[in-house]
């Protein structure tokens, strides 16, 4: 019973995560966070983005959910044109300056503008390429994105270029 009870209670606590913060305050239409994770839900349940393996636009490494950009950017900018959803931007520039302001979404803020974006090292892609370094946006956390969690693979999260070459010596 009490094993029922608690998970009941992760569950509910995981649904208002997933969908009453994004909710909490609106109440007429559907605030632009719910396109953007709503977007960004199916193209992971259609398998257009790959999680945590060669190809893959998500990773869950370091504790950090990682979503590679621009690319991925450009993949939802093309999709909200498609959908012809109102008051979305239609650059990655433009996503991305929506999901920081929404908090949904953090770059490096001790880099300079042109370094902002993480620098991310899946394990899985690094034994074949070491020099590897994927440039990423950090989620807020896996609810955005998946009703389950994201389990975490290898990987690294490289602070700085210089630091970067001596992680992967």
């Amino acid at each position: 019973h009490d094993l029922v009870i608690k998970a009941d209670q992760a569950s509910v606590e995981r649904d208002l995560k997933t969908l009453g913060v994004a909710m909490a305050g609106y109440e007429l239409g559907v605030p632009v966070e719910r396109h953007l994770t709503d977007v960004m839900r199916r193209f992971i349940q259609e398998g257009r983005w790959l999680v945590n393996e060669p190809g893959a636009r998500l990773w869950h490494i370091d504790g950090g959910i990682y979503l590679v950009w621009p690319a991925a950017g450009e993949e939802i900018a093309r999709q909200v044109s498609e959908d012809g959803i109102p008051g979305i931007p239609r650059t990655p520039d433009g996503i991305l300056d929506m999901l920081l302001e929404r908090k949904m979404a953090s770059i490096r803020e001790d880099a300079s503008p042109e370094s902002r974006l993480w620098k991310i090292a899946p394990a899985v892609l690094t034994e074949k390429m070491p020099d590897l370094k994927l440039p990423a946006i950090r989620l807020r956390d896996d609810t955005l994105v998946s009703s389950v969690p994201i389990p975490a693979v290898a990987g690294k999260v490289l602070k700085e270029n210089r630091e970067a070459k001596t992680d992967e010596a």
